[in-house]
């Protein structure tokens, strides 16, 4: 009876299924991510199964995974907390930057993960593996790349305000620029510590990337830049002027104008075209030698110039800046002109096109002179693009203008310039071409220069 009653027992425990249960060896840490003798606040755990040939190596790698997936979770969480911390998720490119940062460490390999331990279910042919990273063995090196990185920070941030006293504010720059440069990578490093640590990174020195930022504002905001000599000049076209432009730059310490030494200030026209540029002496002081160019844009300004600053600061830098005013007199020297090309219209076009430019500089265009322009034309590979309404032709056209001097046959110099023209005939393609050149009048100017100087 003992018999049937077993038999009968073993039959309903494999109807009901059991007895397949009872013999899995599905390990409990893999069902519930726990295990005693690895504490969430000591470690992070990974999970994971893996069937086949290599079915332990599978487990293993799923177990990798999953350590890296929490962590990715975790960071997630530190990324809005790093930004808030530092206030500079409203920078567009800045929080841009972070968060490509951040995704980048986490998808470099977690080092430092162990396998604590691997079971395989016979029955299934199922492998399971628990992997584990121990959280303050891991943070130990991060936090040792952050404390270092966040000093040298420190060190750069305080050398800038030190050269600031003594006036180098092209070095207290260049040192600002760098603290940016070494905080940029640590902010993703902190965030992947937080999200490992199972305490916060405390930060040595309480700033990061906006606090740079307002570093470079406030370090510009107490420059002055003014006018010693060269303002409100009278000379004609072509000729130097008659004093050089003079600026004297100082920077406000403790109430005290201190030179700025040796930064660089950009000379440029009233319509941004650079003329030249020059350092600071020991007394602050630059200054600029040049020819008057052109009739219209009368007028120069005076900034400094950094290399490395972004465009956010332009602002700041302009506040400094000085303008300088001049008024120019037609030159003597006159120009006449010999256009070459094979129709009458385009010929007809450039000899127009350069004597309004010719004019609109200062100089004269005369039948007949000693200084002679001559503007030739070269037409590019010509292209055909078949569309909607039929066939157009696309051509460049170089344009040379080439300055003579008659009295010994000398070439003196030359400038080119171009433009690009579409039309439905091969004969009407180069007039537009030549139509859409542009000139440059700076380097229009800068040739009939070289006849005032001769």
């Amino acid at each position: 009876m003992k018999t049937t009653l077993c038999r009968a027992l073993v039959t309903m425990i494999c109807a009901f299924g059991i007895l397949p249960n009872l013999l899995a060896q599905i390990p409990d840490w893999y069902t519930t991510h726990k295990n005693i003798r690895y504490p969430s606040d000591m470690y992070i755990m990974g999970v994971g199964a893996g069937s086949g040939t290599n079915a332990t190596e599978a487990a293993k790698k799923a177990a990798q995974t999953d350590v890296v997936s929490q962590i990715r979770v975790q960071i997630q969480a530190e990324v809005k907390n790093v930004s808030e911390s530092f206030q500079f998720n409203k920078d567009e490119q800045l929080f841009s930057d972070f968060r490509s940062n951040v995704r980048t460490a986490v998808s470099d390999e977690i080092t430092g993960m162990e396998v604590a331990e691997t079971v395989t279910d016979n029955s299934t042919g199922t492998a399971y593996a628990l992997i584990v990273l121990e959280r303050d063995k891991y943070c130990e090196t991060i936090k040792t790349e952050l404390d270092a990185g966040w000093k040298q920070a420190n060190d750069l941030r305080t050398g800038a305000f030190e050269f600031a006293k003594k006036g180098k504010l092209n070095d207290a720059m260049q040192n600002l620029l760098e603290t940016r440069k070494t905080v940029s990578p640590l902010l993703p490093k902190q965030a992947l510590y937080n999200a490992v640590s199972s305490i916060p990174y405390k930060l040595l020195s309480g700033f990061g990337p906006t606090t740079i930022s307002a570093d470079i504002r406030t370090m510009l905001s107490v420059v002055r830049m003014e006018k010693k000599s060269g303002d409100k000049q009278k000379g004609k076209i072509g000729e130097s002027f008659p004093e050089p432009f003079v600026v004297r730059v100082t920077i406000n310490q403790d109430g005290n104008s201190v030179p700025v030494v040796g930064s660089s200030v950009v000379f440029e026209t009233s319509d941004k075209v650079k003329i030249a540029d020059a350092t600071t002496d020991d007394q602050g002081m630059a200054s600029l030698s040049t020819t008057i160019r052109a009739m219209t844009g009368n007028g120069i300004q005076a900034r400094l110039f950094f290399a490395g600053l972004d465009r956010e600061f332009d602002q700041n830098l302009l506040s400094s800046a000085v303008n300088f005013t001049w008024k120019a007199e037609g030159s003597n020297v006159s120009f006449s002109l010999k256009v070459v090309a094979k129709s009458t219209k385009v010929s007809s076009d450039l000899k127009r096109l350069f004597t309004s430019a010719i004019t609109q500089i200062g100089y004269k265009v005369v039948s007949s002179s000693k200084y002679v322009i001559e503007v030739s034309v070269e037409s590019g590979q010509m292209s055909k693009v078949e569309g909607m309404t039929g066939t157009l032709y696309s051509v460049s056209a170089n344009v040379t203008a080439a300055l003579m001097d008659k009295s010994d046959d000398n070439t003196l110099g030359s400038v080119k310039f171009s433009g690009k023209g579409m039309a439905r005939s091969e004969e009407e393609v180069t007039e537009k071409a030549v139509g859409n050149v542009k000139i440059n009048v700076t380097d229009l100017s800068d040739l009939l220069q070289k006849a005032v100087g001769k």
